[in-house]
């Protein structure tokens, strides 16, 4: 399927020059270095070392931890030798050799382990040879070899630092702050495109219907070009005009629209209310998210007046995405206070995020759903809600992502997502690997299941004299990672969303005592009782 829709997610700026800084498990946008015209006038016209210098600089200056230029370098130089055993590269002593076969082509100096210049230089010296020597990848463009390059140094880094080349960075960053476009879905499951959704708003809602064929672009045959080129030609500069040739089912002849091109941002947040109770499902963080979910308060407050219940915030499934959209999201609901902080071996990675709009909402009972597929962004939400008594969670344990990608444009216009720093929650728990924990967990529930089931093993904690406020739960903060451990195989991560959770969501929004009670009940206490223990014991 080709879209306008198509690409990943990013991050916010606040603070850092410009930096764009991601919170997601999909791939993130602009650089803060001021030394990239030094290297393209010290390199000339080598496309392929300003490109690995700038990499190697950045993370060296950005990257969690400090990692050598060279162990870069021979990292990706590796990989090459993967892609065509004919070609090598060795580090002997204080020389790096490239080999045909078993012959020496050439000899080379090897720099200081953390010169990102000299180890650039080393690396576009390779791919020249790599052009002269290899019948594999003689042939490959300059961008897959760059590819195969960053494909043996991001392994050398954590799980969520990546690499895109230029035509994914480019859907990135149309995913993450939108794209001049007409706002259209493409389907080409049956070998032609059609059209499969038109987005409202839009300047396609008033031109183009679902299940229009696209015959042509500007003229030029639509069966004649990829889907890339659909989508690239598609979009262009907000305000340009595009014109397009459609075959209507039921109508002969051709139809012509012509269109002034948008902002298209992705929608992120859809919204279901009934009976007082307003339901936001928030698909990820991109540059639209907070204030499509502020309208959406607004709207369900107009709609419902003093007759709102509450709100349920569906965090299920959200990778994540920017930074500021997190925050941003999270202090729609709390008046003041911390929302996330962040640490990393850069200065500028310790920052603390605040609240700053004020609780939209006036107090409204809140519930948010959690699980294994909530990460990152959605976990800064949910956990700020969370140690600020804000909302109750309910469904399983989240991801655990709480580490910061920063994202640095590259000189070929692709990106590099780099970890950066890592996640602090207001009550100052590092969020990685530990995530949330919800109060009521759904964990191995079945769907089939009511609401009051969970609910009754509240009722039955208060009744047996284990009153929330009485307990001396520990403080995650605290928590060791064994006990980490312990409290999440207590509520396992799971992925599907469970229908349950929304049930018990509008059971507690519908039962004030019971919202009040579960919103004091320590989530590491309910989590111990949900999986079966009987002692009211805080984890050790």
């Amino acid at each position: 399927m080709a879209s306008e829709w198509s690409g990943c997610i990013r991050v916010g700026r606040r603070s850092l020059g410009g930096a764009v800084l991601l919170l997601s498990l999909m791939s993130a946008c602009a650089s803060t270095l001021d030394t990239r015209g030094a290297h393209v006038d010290r390199f000339g016209h080598d496309p392929a070392a300003t490109l690995f210098a700038d990499a190697f600089r950045d993370i060296r200056e950005f990257y969690l931890v400090p990692i050598s230029s060279e162990t870069l370098a021979l990292a990706g130089l590796a990989k090459l030798d993967q892609a065509d055993q004919s070609f090598a590269v060795a580090e002997i002593g204080h020389t790096v050799v490239f080999f045909d076969k078993d012959n020496a082509v050439e000899r080379l100096p090897a720099p200081d382990a953390d010169d990102a210049d000299g180890w650039a230089a080393i690396v576009s010296s390779a791919l020249a040879d790599v052009r002269q020597h290899s019948p594999d990848l003689s042939g490959a463009s300059n961008e897959a070899l760059y590819q195969k390059v960053f494909d043996g140094i991001v392994p050398k880094l954590d799980r969520f630092t990546r690499y895109a080349g230029a035509d994914a960075a480019r859907d990135q960053r149309a995913s993450r702050d939108g794209f001049g476009g007409i706002g259209i879905t493409l389907d080409y499951s049956d070998g032609q495109p059609r059209v499969s959704t038109v987005a409202t708003d839009t300047p396609a809602a008033k031109e183009i219907r679902v299940d229009d064929r696209l015959v042509a672009i500007n003229d030029v045959q639509a069966d004649t070009l990829s889907e890339r080129q659909v989508v690239d030609r598609l979009r262009g500069e907000p305000d340009s005009t595009v014109t397009v040739t459609l075959r209507r089912p039921g109508r002969g002849a051709l139809v012509t629209a012509t269109m002034r091109r948008a902002l298209i941002v992705v929608p992120t947040v859809t919204t279901d209310w009934e009976d007082g109770i307003a339901v936001f499902h928030v698909s990820s963080f991109n540059i639209g998210t907070a204030q499509a979910l502020a309208d959406g308060i607004a709207a369900a407050r107009k709609d419902f007046g003093r007759q709102m219940k509450g709100i349920v915030l569906d965090l299920r499934g959200n990778p994540g995405g920017l930074l500021e959209q997190a925050t941003d999201v999270a202090s729609l609901f709390i008046d003041r206070g911390e929302i996330v902080s962040t640490r990393g071996r850069d200065p500028t990675a310790t920052q603390e995020f605040k609240a700053r709009t004020g609780d939209k909402t006036r107090g409204l009972p809140m519930v948010v759903l959690v699980n294994g597929g909530s990460a990152s962004s959605a976990e800064i939400v949910a956990a700020a809600l969370q140690d600020h008594d804000r909302a109750v969670l309910v469904g399983t344990s989240s991801y655990g992502k709480g580490t910061v990608q920063r994202v640095l444009t590259l000189p070929n216009q692709g990106e590099l997502t780099l970890t950066w720093a890592r996640l602090y929650t207001p009550s100052h728990y590092v969020l990685h690997e530990h995530g949330v924990v919800p109060v009521f967990c759904t964990s191995r529930l079945g769907a089939s299941e009511t609401a009051e089931e969970p609910a009754a093993r509240l009722a039955a904690i208060i009744e047996r004299g284990l009153h929330p406020r009485g307990l001396e739960a520990q403080s995650r903060a605290n928590l060791s990672d064994p006990a980490w451990i312990k409290l999440r195989k207590s509520c396992p991560a799971e992925t599907e969303d469970n229908p349950l959770d929304l049930k018990l969501a509008r059971r507690l929004l519908r039962d004030p005592s019971l919202y009040a009670a579960a919103l004091a009940t320590p989530a590491i206490a309910l989590a111990q009782q949900s999986s079966g223990h009987s002692d009211a014991a805080p984890l050790q």
